[in-house]
């Protein structure tokens, strides 16, 4: 059976076929241009962003595309419309409206015993269907975390948010139940289940192995064997991104390049890794050059978040707006608003353009080298690191001891040489010795016995809800130095175990730094600023925060004679504006020696 567009099913043209074995079926889709209008289908988003057990088949160059999806009938939901729920391997489950089948497949569900749900299908077991009754693409997002943590935060906001229905907020509060405890073992994602952390990382290692073996294969020219380690590279870490990049770019410059093969890799790539900055900068260049320019707009507004030099998406922006003068390329006006909009949050945020108009969009290799989509490269130049050179990062730690300064990990990361300086004019570089690490290992313990910077008084335990904060304004151009405060107040207490511990926090603004710190009226420290997981929901104004509870056991190991201040041993006479810039101080984390020859 064949829908139209404008039926019930409300999408593309679609026609569902079921070949029967045993209790497994393959459903084998087939939906006109169904690519193009993703973001508009709700019922084929799973096909989409998952890219989960789909082979895109069908002519070259035709309109018609199929998906052959293998994986048991779950449930058939009551309508209308009736959806037919299959889990596919990996454990995730997708929906289908039964509408869309052909009779034949219809009586092929109806003869089937779906399988009992088990609490797996429901939640924690692995990367499946979240709980009944949470909305379709917090779903969606859910199933995309990686970690137990990010699903844990995804909860706490989804809770924090008012209006949403009873049902939905039960369903939120049993999956953060559910995943509590393996978030406090800080738990990960891997081939359908939970796992420790200790083994992800073998995996990665293994992963690591046979991208390595696919690199000798490039250079020997054998593309096929290169291609199946890419595969077992996939496998062996399914949070690993190298593998989708290089499979992406092997698409590009291969003995048949395709747009679409390179558009879902880095796609991929993205859900794998929703912090990939190269993945949504080059995600949006394979919309751009398939004209699927909404979907472009939402990659490249997701890469400037990420990448290290957003120069290269603005640029990238840029290109586009330049084309909606050339008729050819069917921008229209509501788009490219969309894409002038995007340019001036870019040009707010890190700067006018700093060179001429790029001649061509840009793509980013995994080393964040820009290499131009006009082409002119080969794969040895993508996956070839680029020289190594001394480099430095800076950013903004805050003393809470004398001689002691919370640093955000990213910062020193790889350094062999830390140096502080005190927000005072004038003040000397001091260098700095690491000292501790918190479990999660985002924020380490700097000791500088040089450093002359009042430390930020630190409260005992966080605040309750409703109780005020502020956070440090970053600078919008640098994205380092304090200016101003944010003003906020808590929305969900302290709940979770050691470093998943979290609150959820509301304020006209929600800084992307993690390591801020979160402060009470008094200006005392009461949590630290943690980066969200990506989500669709409305959670804008809604930040997250780890309480000073869960950094307590760390500050006491390296300092023990650290105490807690009350409210009544604050000084009212200073502001918490003041306070925050004098407790400010500029870390640089230098690489000064080689990593071969540490």
């Amino acid at each position: 059976m064949r829908t139209k567009p404008g039926s019930s099913a409300g999408g593309p043209a679609v026609t569902v076929d079921l070949l029967q074995s045993g209790g497994v079926v393959s459903a084998v889709v087939r939906a006109a241009q169904c690519l193009a209008c993703r973001g508009s289908v709700a019922v084929f988003r799973p096909l989409v962003v998952l890219f989960v057990a789909v082979c895109l088949q069908g002519a070259e160059g035709a309109d018609e595309r199929a998906w052959e999806i293998r994986g048991e009938v779950v449930s058939v939901k009551a309508g209308p419309p009736e959806v037919v729920q299959l889990r596919l391997s990996d454990g995730r489950v997708v929906e289908l409206p039964l509408e869309s089948f052909s009779e034949k497949s219809r009586a092929a569900v109806a003869g089937v015993t779906p399988r009992p749900a088990t609490p797996a299908d429901q939640s924690g077991g692995g990367p499946v269907a979240p709980a009944e009754g949470l909305p379709d693409t917090f779903a969606a997002d859910l199933r995309n975390c990686r970690t137990a943590v990010e699903v844990a935060d995804a909860c706490r906001i989804f809770l924090a948010i008012e209006g949403q229905p009873e049902a939905a907020r039960k369903a939120a509060k049993a999956q953060y139940d559910e995943i509590a405890e393996r978030a406090a073992r800080g738990e990960v994602r891997f081939e359908g289940e939970w796992i420790e952390p200790e083994k992800a990382v073998a995996a990665s290692r293994a992963a690591d192995g046979h991208y390595r073996q696919a690199i000798e294969m490039l250079k020997l020219g054998n593309m096929k064997v290169a291609e199946e380690s890419l595969r077992q590279a996939s496998r062996a870490d399914p949070r690993g991104v190298k593998a989708e990049m290089l499979t992406a770019f092997m698409g590009l410059v291969g003995p048949k390049p395709s747009i679409e093969a390179a558009q879902r890799a880095f796609a991929e790539a993205a859900a794998r890794d929703p912090a990939s900055g190269p993945a949504w900068n080059n995600l949006g260049v394979c919309e751009v050059q398939a004209r699927r320019y909404p979907q472009a707009v939402a990659a490249f507004g997701a890469a400037a978040a990420y990448v290290s030099d957003p120069q290269v998406v603005l640029e990238n922006v840029g290109f586009v707006i330049r084309m909606a003068d050339d008729r050819r390329n069917k921008i229209t006006p509501k788009q490219l608003k969309d894409f002038t909009d995007l340019y001036g949050r870019l040009i707010a945020s890190v700067g006018p353009r700093q060179q001429q108009p790029a001649a061509a969009l840009t793509y980013l290799t995994l080393f964040d080298t820009p290499v131009s989509a006009a082409g002119g490269w080969d794969l040895g130049f993508i996956v070839a690191a680029p020289a190594w050179q001394p480099a430095e990062r800076v950013g903004t730690g805050y003393a809470v001891a004398e001689g002691y300064v919370l640093v955000p990990a990213a910062i020193v990361e790889q350094a062999d040489l830390i140096m502080l300086r005190s927000a005072v004019p004038g003040s000397p570089e001091s260098p700095g010795t690491l000292v501790g690490t918190t479990a999660d290992r985002s924020l380490v313990l700097v000791q500088c016995d040089g450093l002359q910077t009042p430390a930020l008084p630190i409260a005992d335990v966080a605040t309750e809800r409703q109780a005020a904060v502020r956070l440090p304004r970053p600078d919008a151009t640098r994205g380092q130095a304090a200016v101003g405060v944010i003003a906020g107040k808590v929305v969900i207490s302290s709940s979770g175990k050691g470093e998943a511990a979290r609150f959820v926090y509301e304020a006209a603004e929600v800084p992307r730094l993690a390591g801020l710190p979160v402060v009470d009226e008094k200006g005392r420290l009461i949590g630290l600023n943690v980066r969200k997981p990506r989500l669709r929901i409305a959670s804008e104004k809604l930040g997250l925060a780890t309480p000073v509870e869960a950094i307590w056991p760390m500050l006491k190991k390296h300092v023990p004679s650290l105490e807690s201040a009350t409210a009544e041993a604050v000084d009212d006479a200073v502001g918490v504006e003041a306070r925050l810039a004098a407790s400010a101080v500029t870390v640089t984390g230098r690489s000064t020696v080689h990593p071969a020859t540490r």
